[in-house]
């Protein structure tokens, strides 16, 4: 058993060691692609950036205008697991219009409404002014957003809309994403824990043989009654008694054999003496 569980801890060893490289292997510094150049348009992009580590860091939003006179545009910029925007001390999102482009009506807003803190998957900027209709510079960059990096992520743009100086919606305006690669050690990927099986314990089992135990019937007696014997009458024999005059009483049993004449030279003696008297 204990040549067992020293087995089991060499094995858990091994695989601490295991976890342990590739966790290394992880934190290893990566290198980072060069930033892609501003795509044709019309379109709103995030321009790639490159950090050297993990922490805050600014994005910049920026206009390919195609050819087209381009008065306003509006997109939303989704988070990466990575990458967020960061808030302001009154809750709106920390970024801000290029004052170059003189766009001051220009707003930002988290999304989804109302929502705070990690609730808030995205924000939403508007950029336009209500005092001009001038035309944005292409390649102008139209706004910066502070971020906090905790690794390599992609922003992805949705929504994208841009508007001429007449009002009308922009054909075919797109919106293309920003990557963030951090050329630092990167953040280790959650990595599922390896579950041990439980090594089971050769605990010996007392078996005790149940004790049979007396079991005591208390029985309630039964009164039986006892047949009394039936006296049979007996033949009741009477005594003859004889008595004298002196008070000698002379008694025959009924039951004998003697015969009356047997007693007469008796009766004569008797006689006799009273005679004589």
């Amino acid at each position: 058993m204990r040549r067992r569980i020293g087995l089991i801890k060499v094995f858990v060893g091994v695989g601490a060691l295991a976890l342990g490289g590739m966790l290394a292997a992880t934190a290893r510094a990566q290198t980072c692609p060069d930033p892609r150049p501003a795509p044709a348009g019309p379109a709103v992009y995030i321009e790639d950036l490159n950090v050297d580590a993990a922490g805050d860091a600014v994005i910049t939003v920026k206009l390919a205008t195609g050819g087209q006179e381009i008065a306003g545009t509006q997109n939303d910029i989704v988070f990466d697991a990575n990458v967020r925007v960061k808030a302001r001390s009154n809750g709106r999102p920390d970024c801000t219009v290029n004052p170059d482009i003189n766009k001051p009506g220009t707003s930002f807003a988290f999304q989804p409404a109302g929502c705070s803190g990690d609730a808030c998957t995205g924000v939403r900027a508007i950029v336009f002014a209500t005092d001009n209709v001038d035309p944005i510079p292409n390649g102008s960059v139209l706004y910066t957003c502070n971020v906090t990096v905790s690794g390599s992520g992609t922003l992805n743009v949705t929504n994208a809309r841009g508007s001429t100086p007449g009002g009308q919606a922009v054909s075919g305006f797109t919106g293309r994403e920003g990557k963030v690669c951090v050329r630092g050690p990167q953040p280790p990927s959650p990595t599922p824990t390896p579950t041990i099986p439980a090594v089971p314990t050769n605990t010996p089992t007392n078996t005790v043989a149940p004790t049979a135990t007396p079991t005591f019937t208390r029985g309630v007696p039964t009164n039986t009654p006892t047949p009394r014997a039936t006296a049979t009458p007996s033949p009741t024999h009477t005594s003859a008694v004889v008595e004298d005059e002196d008070g000698c009483h002379i008694t025959a049993n009924g039951s004998s054999a003697v015969s009356w004449w047997l007693l007469a030279p008796l009766a004569v003696l008797v006689l006799r003496r009273r005679t004589r008297r």
